[in-house]
């Protein structure tokens, strides 16, 4: 009857073990959540084969003491000045500075609509937005997109 039961919870544990993480749509942003991140220097950095029980060397890897880290909060649609030029945008990353990414983000993928800002005329729109990644997307996974921006002085 032990046996059973070791057998039982052995089978339901293997069962929630993940050796890769899946972004899902619980994975994207909500309001209030805070991304942070650093430019860094990869000259130098090589990634190590695929597979299991691979080392992976970021030895190589520095940061550019030029570029402090960067935040963005995300922030609703409603906190994001001109949003009426985004009517597909669903949450705003704000840099704290006055200016704010646009994305979308559904349940099969992360898209990025632009940039806004107090001014209209300094705010930027995709006319194809930009597909960050597919949902779910795992360790594999690919993802392709075609994506336009045209501005008075660059497309």
């Amino acid at each position: 009857m032990k046996n059973r039961y070791l057998v039982i919870i052995i089978v339901f544990l293997s069962l929630q073990i993940k050796a890769q993480y899946t972004i899902t749509p619980s994975s994207n942003p909500i309001p209030g959540d805070i991304e942070s991140y650093s430019d860094l220097d990869s000259t130098g950095l090589f990634f190590g084969s695929s597979g299991t029980s691979q080392i992976w060397n970021y030895s190589a890897v520095t940061a550019y003491t030029i570029n402090p880290p960067t935040s963005y909060t995300y922030v609703p649609m409603s906190s994001v000045p001109n949003n009426s030029l985004f009517p597909l945008g669903t949450i705003g990353a704000d840099d704290g500075a006055g200016n704010y990414g646009v994305l979308s983000n559904t349940s099969s993928k992360f898209e990025y609509y632009g940039h806004a800002t107090a001014t209209a005329t300094n705010c930027w729109v995709y006319s194809d937005p930009l597909k960050l990644y597919d949902i779910p997307f795992t360790y594999g996974s690919t993802s392709t997109d075609s994506f336009a921006l045209s501005l008075p002085t660059d497309t």
